[in-house]
C-alpha cells in the first residue's frame, strides 16, 4: 500500500471517479494530516485492478503491485462470501463485534468509546446498517470512528460488499 499513497498527488489524481465514493480521494484533517483512499469496484477480478488503477499510476506496469493486490481482494472476497453464506444459513446469529482495530475506537453500548489494540493476524468484520435492518439487529453495526494518536502513515483496505440480484 505505501507504494501506492508515496506516489506524488498528481499521479493518484488520475484516478479521480465522477462516481461517489470511487477512485481516488483526498480529505485534508488538519494541517499536515490527510486521510487518502483509493476504491475500485469488483477488485476481485484482476483486469480491474490493471485497467482501473495499475496501468494509469503505471503507465509500464506494475504486476507484484496488481497480483499482490488482486490476491488479498480474492481472499476477502471468499470470506465476505463465507460470512454472508453463514449468516443466512442460521439468521441466529449472536451479537458480535470484532473490537480490533488499531486507533480505531468503538463505541459501547452505553455510548462510550473504547479502543482495543490489535492481534496483527486479524481479520475486522464490521456490518453496515442495511444488514442489521435485514437481520432484525440481531448482528448490529458499530459505531466506530478512527483517532489518529502518531505522526505515522496509517495503512487501510476495506472491502465493502453489497449483494447483486439473483445472489
Amino acid at each position: 500500500m505505501e507504494e501506492l499513497f508515496d506516489l506524488p498527488f498528481q499521479t493518484k489524481q488520475l484516478c479521480v471517479s465522477d462516481r461517489p465514493l470511487r477512485g481516488y480521494k483526498r480529505l485534508s484533517l488538519r494541517e499536515g494530516l490527510s486521510n487518502e483512499s483509493i476504491l475500485i469496484d469488483d477488485a476481485n477480478v484482476a483486469e480491474n485492478i490493471e485497467q482501473r488503477l495499475t496501468k494509469i499510476v503505471w503507465p509500464r506496469g506494475n504486476s507484484n503491485f496488481s497480483k499482490t493486490l488482486f490476491s488479498y481482494s480474492e481472499l476477502a472476497s471468499g470470506l465476505e462470501k463465507k460470512i454472508r453464506r453463514m449468516i443466512l444459513e442460521c439468521f441466529g446469529v449472536e451479537k458480535y463485534a470484532d473490537e480490533l482495530i488499531d486507533s480505531t475506537n468503538y463505541m459501547t453500548k452505553h455510548g462510550e468509546w473504547i479502543s482495543v489494540k490489535p492481534s496483527p493476524d486479524s481479520f475486522i468484520v464490521m456490518t453496515g446498517e442495511s444488514l442489521t435492518v435485514w437481520l432484525n439487529g440481531r448482528l448490529p453495526s458499530v459505531n466506530h470512528r478512527v483517532m489518529v494518536t502518531q505522526n505515522k502513515a496509517r495503512y487501510f483496505v476495506g472491502l465493502f460488499a453489497a449483494p447483486k440480484g439473483g445472489y
